[in-house]
């Protein structure tokens, strides 16, 4: 069977379009590949905190379990979350966790240390 141009052209377009789906779906897939993403706003590392109570903030993407020193934590829509921890006096290592729905984890790690 002899190749006609016809038949190169369609074979050429039938490559384009399948390196140009496979570039899509790995495009879109991004984000699962990566796992999740963890955000703190607040509370930096190493504050010095006067109050009985502190306040962390911060976002996630690809998440869908968050812990703060073991609490679950609500995460709204838009990955955003806020919650309010009570600490003791001196210091406190504060652990923040979430994991993807294929269980992935990412953790980040905190010293507070609480004056009266």
């Amino acid at each position: 069977m002899t190749e006609t141009p016809i038949s190169r052209i369609r074979l050429l377009i039938g490559t384009l379009i399948a390196i140009l789906l496979a570039g899509y779906v790995l495009f879109q897939a991004r984000h699962v590949i990566r796992g999740p993403i963890l955000t703190i706003e607040y509370p930096p590392d190493m504050a010095v905190i006067e109050d009985s109570h502190i306040t962390v903030r911060g976002s996630t993407k690809n998440t869908v379990n968050l812990l703060i020193s073991g609490r679950k934590v609500f995460v709204n829509e838009e990955g955003v979350f806020e919650e309010t921890i009570p600490l003791l006096p001196g210091y406190t290592i504060m652990t923040i966790e979430a994991e993807d729905r294929y269980g992935r984890p990412v953790a980040r790690e905190f010293t507070l240390m609480r004056v009266n």
